[in-house]
């Protein structure tokens, strides 16, 4: 008899050592932050060494090594079980990561924000590069809805590679930038997140129409360099009401596009998410600032009869219709639909 009381201390001391060791190496572990969320792992196992153990050696065990409370007993003392507490839907759980990306944005360095908005303007030029030449290729021979499709289907090339290098587009943090609350993101700190971006995506496109004009991509008198200067003709021609309201249709696909690819985890999920939205807007014939940043001066250069007055005057004009279009339906409505009035509050 008392060597198997022996024996049977001797296990319950040798268990509670394990635990005690497996504690210590979970506490280390980065994703398991507070004691809280280490006691939610640590008891039920010391809950079953309780168990065996038997009651003489009760006393053997740490303090903290109290059995899971049940629903009940969490109940009556006005706490909710994990199964009880609520949990975030798939758009609202979006709708709060799009809101925290807000909020970190303008704790960035200004050097970050720049070099991201300058990739995000770099990006989206691809797409219109490959739309110009797929476009003016295709025009002899398509009918013009058949055309527009076909442009619409090639240019989301460019969010796809912005979206999943992690750069950024001003039309995008017109969205994110309109989430925060005011005592979580000051004005001051959205324009000043806002601006530079911008400045980073004008630089980038920019540098991309400085490059295909260097390497004669679009040659003087071809079918691509023609359809650009066509296109960027149409823009600056447009009255400015029709330019502002395109703006806004734009960034609210824009704005669905980004919002669908947040909710997604895979590469492949991302990209088809944001693909139709904004093909939408392109076979549409909508207005996006950051890409008329590109294909405004690219088609100047090659010969359109537009001046650098018509090509900021638009940029501004769609800009303007973009951050209607992402902050009020997106940031506004969509917040709205989600949450509920509790949102604003």
């Amino acid at each position: 008899m008392l060597r198997a009381a022996l024996s049977r201390a001797a296990s319950a001391r040798s268990a509670v050592s394990l635990d005690n060791r497996l504690v210590r190496l979970l506490e280390t572990k980065s994703d398991i932050t507070g004691a809280a969320r280490c006691q939610t792992v640590r008891n039920p196992f010391i809950y079953q060494l309780r168990q065996l153990a038997g009651p003489h050696d009760q006393s053997r065990l740490p303090e903290s090594s109290q059995p899971v409370p049940t629903n009940h007993e969490l109940a009556s003392k006005g706490v909710q079980s994990e199964e009880e507490k609520p949990v975030l839907s798939m758009e609202q759980s979006t709708m709060v990561a799009l809101e925290t990306k807000g909020i970190k944005q303008p704790k960035r360095p200004d050097v970050q924000a720049l070099a991201s908005s300058f990739l995000g303007g770099a990006y989206l030029s691809w797409g219109s590069m490959l739309m110009f030449h797929v476009g003016g290729g295709s025009s002899a021979v398509l009918a013009p809805g058949l055309l527009a499709a076909v442009k619409g289907m090639v240019f989301p090339i460019g969010l796809s590679m912005i979206v999943l290098s992690g750069s950024e587009l001003m039309t995008g943090n017109f969205l994110t930038q309109s989430l925060p609350s005011l005592k979580e993101t000051p004005l001051a700190h959205r324009a000043k997140t806002i601006a530079l971006s911008g400045v980073g995506n004008l630089a980038g496109s920019l540098t991309m129409v400085a490059g295909v004009v260097a390497v004669g991509l679009f040659p003087h008198g071809s079918l691509s360099a023609g359809h650009a200067v066509a296109i960027a003709t149409g823009k600056c021609s447009a009255p400015l009401l029709t330019a502002f309201l395109k703006g806004v249709g734009a960034n609210w696909l824009v704005g669905v596009a980004i919002f669908q690819a947040t909710a997604v985890q895979s590469a492949a999920g991302k990209i088809g998410a944001l693909w139709l939205p904004i093909a939408t807007f392109i076979t549409l014939g909508l207005e996006h600032s950051v890409a008329n940043m590109f294909i405004l001066p690219l088609a100047q250069a090659l010969g359109a009869p537009i001046s650098t007055l018509d090509i900021a005057t638009n940029i501004t004009t769609v800009a303007l219709g973009n951050a209607v279009g992402a902050g009020l339906l997106l940031g506004g409505v969509q917040k709205l639909s989600v949450f509920g009035p509790s949102a604003f509050e």
